[in-house]
């Protein structure tokens, strides 16, 4: 079995810089350390296995059951890591066909922003399908991959049936008190969107880190949040909401003041026998927060890499 994921490892790697590096038959074989023969076997063995438009990286089922039995998920989806350059790419085309696979036609769906999640809209296949898709975002002029740009991009796939809902509060003028955020919900059309979010039939979130180019210190350096602190007693983010190593919400006023779709309501989403929260995350710099991201519960499916599964699993095993 471990001889047999190799092989197909060393197929990725090979088609990745082939296809993607545009790297000759004799440079991989230098660079790899293999015969110009067996990367030749190995190229015409990915030809309609695991290239085909797009590379696609085989999943890895066994762990894919190991995460579900250990973590109580719905489902969990794994790809193999031929080169981790790559990661968010092969998530996102994980996640597509995941999408794709299981949202059916006439769902409600909202989808968070971040770069993972817009790689699965890139690589969603152009159709009609009818679909009502939310965003409700705080919008950061430096934040390209924002709630708001990702379902727009998600509807023109599917138009023209698909319809947005969606919503920009631009950050230098978002509100910076409670009494601002509460007068900003009575507004009707910003308060039945938002209402809307907290019902979908399928949520789709992103988790974070809280390095410097995450998408939460983007928010912080407009709202003038020391995120030096927040990292003292925080290891991840889900929409601009930070948590500990045990997947615990950690209370800032600061929550009050932004317009997302609170933790807790992602929680009972996910517990919900007809609704689905799913989680594209994926990355070494990640592992930890995923790790406390299950802990809290936050969803119910994870779509990841295999190194960050054999991790939980691991770290699983030793408590």
């Amino acid at each position: 079995m471990e001889e047999r994921e190799q092989d197909l490892r060393l197929m990725l790697r090979c088609a990745q810089l082939f296809y993607r590096e545009n790297l000759s038959q004799v440079t991989i074989a230098r660079r790899l350390g293999l015969s110009e023969s067996k990367v030749s076997r190995l190229l015409k063995a990915a030809n309609g296995r695991i290239v085909q438009v797009q590379i696609k990286a085989p999943y890895l089922h066994q762990l894919e059951l190991e995460l579900m039995e250990r973590f109580q998920l719905q489902d969990a989806i794994v790809v193999m890591v031929g080169d981790e350059l790559y990661t968010k790419e092969l998530l996102g085309e994980a996640a597509a066909r995941y999408f794709e696979r299981t949202v059916r036609d006439g769902a409600k769906v909202t989808i968070c922003g971040g770069s993972t999640l817009y790689e699965l809209v890139d690589a969603l296949t152009p159709e009609p399908k009818k679909l009502e898709v939310y965003a409700l975002s705080m919008w950061i002029p430096e934040a390209m991959h924002s709630s708001y740009t990702i379902a727009g991009i998600m509807c023109a796939k599917y138009r023209p049936k698909a319809i947005a809902h969606g919503l920009q509060i631009p950050l230098p003028i978002m509100p910076k008190t409670t009494g601002e955020t509460a007068t900003l919900l009575d507004v009707p059309v910003i308060r039945d969107i938002y209402e809307a979010t907290l019902n979908v039939d399928f949520t789709y979130i992103s988790i974070g880190n809280l390095s410097l180019n995450s998408g939460l210190a983007l928010y912080a350096e407009y709202s003038q949040i020391d995120l030096d602190s927040v990292r003292k007693v925080a290891v991840g983010s889900i929409n601009y909401q930070v948590f500990d190593d045990e997947g615990n919400i950690i209370p800032y006023d600061w929550y009050k003041k932004t317009i997302a779709i609170p933790a807790e309501r992602l929680r009972e989403m996910a517990a919900h026998p007809t609704k689905r929260v799913v989680a594209v995350a994926g990355g070494r710099d990640k592992i930890k927060s995923i790790r406390a991201a299950i802990k809290g519960k936050f969803f119910d499916t994870l779509i990841t890499d295999e190194i960050v599964a054999r991790n939980l699993i691991e770290k699983s095993s030793e408590t």
